[in-house]
């Protein structure tokens, strides 16, 4: 190769590196998280409820390896979207609730490698569905809480790789739910919060595959279960639906079913253990369900449980004892529940558990020296608890923490400084707290990398 040549060849390689260092710079100074491939490439980056810009997003289109891009929950419009035209790898696009609308959609089909694709809660229209039909590769789409209507739903039927849909709370029927019955290969529906009823499920037989489907907020009773028409579900949500224990005995011919959301429904005690048969379960979603300590013994069964949610449910101190020790167990969410210190005490029974929600429980310092044991634990929530300065210093043998939430807590400035130890944190809320700015100040110099919210 010619000097010349090689030398340009240098510089470009350069300049590339200082546009992806750049890149970088930027994403942490918006308290942004960056994932890299085994190969140590720049693969995800997560921006989402960050400050970011249109004219940011050109900044970060620099890092051309990127597969994932998640900018959720910000003011990115239609010209940020262009700036995304570079990223020629990208297959995973969250833009949800950004302000982002047809015209940015027409964008976003130049991304031709995307499998993956929100944009719910936006100004999305029926308008440029058509569009999306070049996204040959498109195997997930939501588009809930849009400007969508049935009639958009006729595009979108003719996906051909579309695996995921989610159209939550957009006004479709019966008859819409027909028209999605071209898409064969339909693996996972959420249909939460439309207006399907409960006798228009009968259409779900279109689905030979559908294998994860969300009825949540849908009039759906016992009866309506006893006719699903699914061949072998692995995850069902039925929160807020009509539900009751009868109801359960129906669930039980699905051997498969490895996730259950019955949250706000009148399940009860009863209602769990006839769920018995299903020994299968990893995941089960009782939020303020009417079960109470007397059901966790059944809930105790289930073997392979890694995810359990009881939050806003009568399950106290007695109930968290009742489920045993368990090493699957990784998520646990407490939150408004009865229990106290005593009960918290208790969760070293769970040295798996990696995401753990106390809040608006009556747990308070003295509760926090049970969660030392905790090694693997990521994410905690105090949020509205007792907890003050001598129970955070108790958190920190919990290296491992990258989200702590105590809001409304009475944590003050001599507690930010044990916070300021927890050098895995990236996101921290102090909301409500009596942490002042000067202590916020030196907390947000201890944790560079941890997006603060106050």
């Amino acid at each position: 190769m010619r000097p010349a040549l090689l030398s340009l060849v240098f510089l470009g390689a350069s300049a590339a590196a200082a546009d992806e260092a750049a890149a970088l710079t930027l994403v942490a100074k918006l308290g942004g998280r960056v994932e890299r491939d085994d190969k140590g490439a720049v693969a995800r980056v997560s921006l989402d409820q960050s400050r970011v810009t249109d004219a940011d997003l050109r900044t970060v289109a620099a890092l051309t390896t990127l597969t994932h891009l998640d900018v959720s929950r910000t003011r990115v419009t239609n010209s940020g979207i262009v700036e995304l035209a570079p990223l020629a790898d990208l297959t995973s696009l969250d833009a949800s609730r950004t302000e982002i609308t047809d015209d940015g959609l027409k964008v976003v089909t130049r991304l031709r490698g995307l499998t993956r694709l929100s944009v719910a809660n936006t100004e999305v229209t029926d308008a440029t569905l058509k569009y999306l039909a070049l996204l040959k590769r498109l195997a997930h789409l939501d588009v809930s809480n849009t400007k969508v209507t049935e009639a958009g739903l006729a595009d979108i039927a003719k996906y051909p790789a579309l695996a995921s849909l989610h159209v939550g709370n957009l006004a479709v029927t019966d008859a819409g739910l027909k028209r999605l019955a071209p898409l064969k290969s339909l693996t996972a529906l959420s249909l939460n919060g439309t207006q399907v009823t409960g006798p228009g499920l009968k259409e779900l037989a279109a689905f030979p595959n559908l294998a994860d489907l969300d009825v949540t907020n849908l009039a759906v009773t016992d009866a309506h279960l006893a006719d699903l028409t699914l061949a072998s579900p692995s995850a069902l949500g039925l929160g807020f639906t009509k539900v009751t224990d009868g109801g359960m005995k129906g669930l039980t011919r699905f051997k498969a079913l490895a996730a259950l959301d019955l949250s706000d429904t009148a399940v009860g005690d009863a209602g769990l253990r006839n769920l018995a048969p299903l020994a299968g379960l990893t995941s089960l979603k009782l939020k303020g369900a009417k079960v109470t300590d007397a059901g966790m013994r059944e809930v105790a069964a289930f073997k392979k449980l890694a995810a359990l949610d009881l939050s806003n449910t009568a399950v106290g101190d007695a109930g968290l004892k009742a489920l045993g020790a368990s090493k699957e167990l990784t998520t646990l969410n407490l939150g408004g529940t009865k229990v106290t210190d005593a009960g918290a005490k208790g969760l070293a029974a769970f040295p798996g558990l990696a995401h753990l929600d106390l809040s608006g429980t009556k747990v308070a310092d003295p509760g926090l020296k049970g969660l030392a044991g905790l090694k693997g634990l990521k994410t905690l929530s105090l949020f509205g608890t007792k907890v003050t300065d001598a129970g955070v210093k108790d958190l920190a043998a919990l290296k491992g923490l990258t989200t702590l939430n105590l809001w409304n807590t009475g944590v003050t400035d001599a507690g930010a400084k044990e916070l300021a130890k927890l050098a895995a944190l990236t996101s921290l809320d102090i909301t409500g707290t009596q942490i002042t700015d000067a202590g916020a100040a030196e907390l947000a110099k201890a944790l560079p990398n941890c997006r603060i919210a106050r």
